[in-house]
């Protein structure tokens, strides 16, 4: 049985309400690395600490490393593993890990290869160029070129 009272409905309210907007979900941590990636370009791209290399200026790979290090701490991972050490050649891996959301993600990966008979410094150092080389190609490959 319905009463009177079934049907009344309650008054409507006069206050005037703004409508609400919302933006559209976003990975703010994603767009905080991109932010962080811009501003390690930004600060290599301003360094004067480069070498000429053929008529043009090169940030060293240990600037470059500085810098992501410095823009991202104990957050990153660079990992070298030498895949083969010989007599005549070296060959290296580099691989750059960033912590994202508690747990590693690998997001570059750079390989060398070095001939100790290329050049007076190989004979003697092959093994740290071809290891700088493969770290500076990881650089490369995440957006620090030189």
């Amino acid at each position: 049985m319905n009463s009177k009272d079934d049907n009344v409905k309650p008054p409507r309210s006069t206050k005037a309400t703004k409508p609400t907007i919302t933006k559209p979900a976003t990975n703010s941590e994603t767009e905080r690395e991109l932010s962080i990636i811009e501003k390690m370009i930004k600060e290599m791209n301003e360094t004067e600490d480069k070498i000429d290399f053929d008529g043009k200026k090169y940030t060293t790979v240990a600037k470059r490393n500085e810098i992501l290090r410095k823009h991202l701490g104990f957050n990153v991972k660079v990992i070298t593993e030498a895949l083969k050490v010989e007599n005549e050649e070296v060959v290296f891996v580099c691989k750059i890990a960033v912590k994202h959301e508690g747990s590693w993600e690998e997001v570059a990966t750079g390989h060398s290869e070095e001939h100790r008979n290329a050049s007076e410094i190989n004979k003697v150092a092959a093994l740290e160029n071809a290891e700088t080389s493969a770290i500076g190609r990881a650089l490369a490959n995440l957006g620090l070129t030189g």
